[in-house]
């Protein structure tokens, strides 16, 4: 078989019933500058969100495969500076899940490994999400109602569907690290740093609504958002909720679900606690 320049063959053989086929797979041009030759599977199992793909890397070098995944974006020849995976290293088969995509686009995918000398890519595979859900603010949906849809149309925020007993913010005194970010991160730090007992962050995470365990308490910013929406989530009394934002060692964001206002208040107070999820 002829070989152009810059071109190399991943060469499987698989003897079935006495005969012997070829599988004679061409790969990108730097496959063999690092010594190894990567094939791209075939995408399955698509969702609107999801979908699985893999391939094999083959190789007569000692060298070690430091990463092995899947690369992907909706541009032609996605590299490992794309979204990708990253899977158990060494040679052979492996398959990925690739996770966050966006419902009917189309994707191209290639699989990938590097080394010491850099890294290769396979053949290029193109796929198509299926149509997704639609969202709508007030829709019920993972455990709650949707109260906020980001530009994606298909990301954002879901308020459970009943307040949790009023609570403090807790540890009133100590600066925590951290709750000045999204209300998921600012609940693992306050919990992390918090010991106190039946703290409002504390009380969302043990929230199971939906069979849903990722539930927190919301940012400053994210509880505004809910407050926009009080009307169409139900449930709000015109009280102090608790945001996840800290003001300072002895205090924290809430906002008066009664008018808006963004004010804060004492650790130690016992306000609204209302827990929500993204999506």
């Amino acid at each position: 078989m002829k070989r152009t320049p810059g071109t190399c063959f991943l060469i499987m053989a698989i003897i079935a019933a006495g005969v012997l086929f070829l599988d004679i797979t061409s790969c990108q041009k730097n496959c063999c500058t690092i010594g190894f030759v990567v094939a791209t599977d075939s995408v399955s199992a698509i969702t609107d969100t999801t979908a699985r793909c893999g391939g094999t890397i083959a190789s007569d070098d000692e060298d070690t495969v430091l990463s092995r995944g899947v690369c992907w974006s909706m541009q032609r020849s996605p590299t490992i500076k794309d979204p990708k995976t990253t899977d158990s290293i060494g040679k052979g088969k492996f398959s990925s899940e690739m996770t966050k995509l966006m419902p009917n686009t189309r994707y191209y995918v290639r699989a990938y490994v590097t080394n010491k000398k850099g890294e290769a890519y396979g053949d290029e595979k193109s796929f198509k999400t299926n149509v997704g859900p639609v969202f709508t603010i007030g829709k019920s949906y993972g455990g709650g109602i949707i109260f906020h849809i980001d530009s994606t149309g298909v990301n954002g925020l879901i308020a459970a569907k009943t307040d949790e007993k009023n609570a403090a913010w807790g540890c009133s005194g100590v600066l925590i690290p951290g709750p000045d970010s999204t209300g998921q991160f600012n609940t693992l730090m306050i919990n992390y740093a918090c010991k106190q007992p039946d703290i409002a962050a504390w009380i969302c995470t043990q929230v199971s609504s939906g069979n849903y365990k990722d539930w927190f308490l919301p940012s400053k910013d994210e509880l505004n958002l809910l407050f926009l929406q009080k009307h169409v989530v139900g449930g709000l009394t015109n009280g102090i909720y608790w945001s996840s934002t800290q003001g300072d060692k002895d205090s924290a964001w809430g906002i008066d679900f009664s008018n808006g206002s963004q004010e804060k208040r004492n650790k130690d107070s016992l306000f609204h606690v209302r827990a929500v999820r993204s999506f």
